[in-house]
């Protein structure tokens, strides 16, 4: 679990990055709503990672036989919450749409980059490789 923490916040990291230059981006094209409907986006973008990450591990993992339906449950039920309220985000008039598109896509675009800058050596169950200690007992 706490690997799968880590690589969550690396990726949410990234995400940020990348959500602070599309609203960046954004404010030279749209103004600040523009700027502000990217940066909800990538806060939804990244608070539907951060959900969708916790249910995943608690439904794959075999030795939480007792949490996964419930998780199961859970993450039928994120996805329809997830979808209510981007729908009525982008209804809502408040934001505009193609800003608030691009912070999401900020987050789809973090997940294999944040997923590629896994420290040097390190392994997602957050072991050392053992290429990585060879190479330190010759260094």
């Amino acid at each position: 679990m706490e690997s799968t923490d880590r690589l969550v916040r690396r990726i949410a990291t990234v995400a940020a990055v990348f959500g602070g230059l599309s609203a960046l981006w954004m404010l030279s094209r749209s103004g600040l709503q523009g700027a502000l409907s990217s940066v909800l986006g990538t806060a939804v973008g990244v608070g539907n990672l951060w959900v969708l990450a916790k249910l995943l591990t608690q439904i794959v993992d075999r030795r939480a036989d007792k949490s996964r339906g419930r998780a199961t449950v859970l993450l039928v039920l994120k996805t329809v919450v997830l979808f209510v309220l981007v729908g009525l985000l982008v209804n809502s008039g408040r934001l505009l749409n193609g800003p608030f598109v691009a912070g999401i896509t900020a987050c789809v675009l973090a997940l294999p980059v944040g997923a590629l800058l896994e420290p040097s050596g390190e392994t997602l169950e957050g072991k050392r490789s053992d290429d990585a200690a060879d190479r330190d007992d010759e260094g």
